[in-house]
């Protein structure tokens, strides 16, 4: 009995050294990782179904999950950073960066998905005055769903973009999106009442059952 004891113990701390020395890993990673940044402007006109930006970010998505083995075992994450930048002399910016070694891959994808756009090499970095400021949401990521079937009416960038319009000489405004792919149950819960066209509340969507 003792013995089993001993050898729990010891499966328990290589277990825990193991999963302490992967977020290590992981961690260093992130901190070495080289980052590309593109600029991407947009055409004056845009024709493009909202249908085509769902797909944009669904590819997105599809090619941060593209992870070999290791980098799996490692607990390595691809993350995507999407920005909108502004300041007064070169007005508003759109910027999105990925880790190097998919760099083209990045590139290939915003110029299949926004054809009439220009997507060149830049940089986007934060001066020394920089003040950082973290928005978190109050609420269950889900609640509420709103199905935007035309930007005529309502344009949610719109809005946001015009709040950043209007800024000083001497500033600068950014707004920052760091990206990386994910699997959550509740998100497959919520496909299934979906599927089977019933209705749920956001609070009763992590509840157990």
């Amino acid at each position: 009995m003792i013995m089993w004891l001993y050898i729990l113990i010891a499966l328990s701390l290589t277990a825990t050294l193991l999963l302490l020395l992967r977020w290590l890993f992981a961690r260093l990673f992130e901190y070495r990782a080289e980052l590309v940044t593109f600029l991407v402007i947009p055409p004056a006109f845009n024709d493009k179904a909202l249908i085509a930006n769902e797909a944009l970010l669904s590819s997105l998505h599809s090619l941060g999950n593209n992870r070999i083995i290791t980098e799996r075992i490692l607990g390595r994450k691809n993350r995507f950073c999407l920005e909108i930048v502004s300041t007064k002399d070169k007005g508003i910016r759109f910027y999105v960066s990925c880790l190097k070694h998919q760099e083209q891959s990045l590139r290939k994808l915003v110029e299949a998905h926004l054809p009439h756009a220009k997507v060149k090499r830049d940089t986007a970095t934060l001066n020394d005055s920089s003040k950082v400021v973290l928005v978190k949401q109050s609420n269950h990521y889900a609640f509420p769903i709103k199905n935007i079937t035309s930007l005529d009416d309502h344009d949610p960038l719109g809005y946001v973009t015009s709040a950043m319009a209007n800024i000083a000489d001497n500033e600068a405004l950014r707004f920052q999106l760091v990206c990386t792919p994910v699997h959550l149950r509740s998100a497959d819960k919520i496909r299934e009442k979906i599927l089977h066209n019933e209705s749920f509340m956001p609070g009763d969507i992590t509840a157990k059952k």
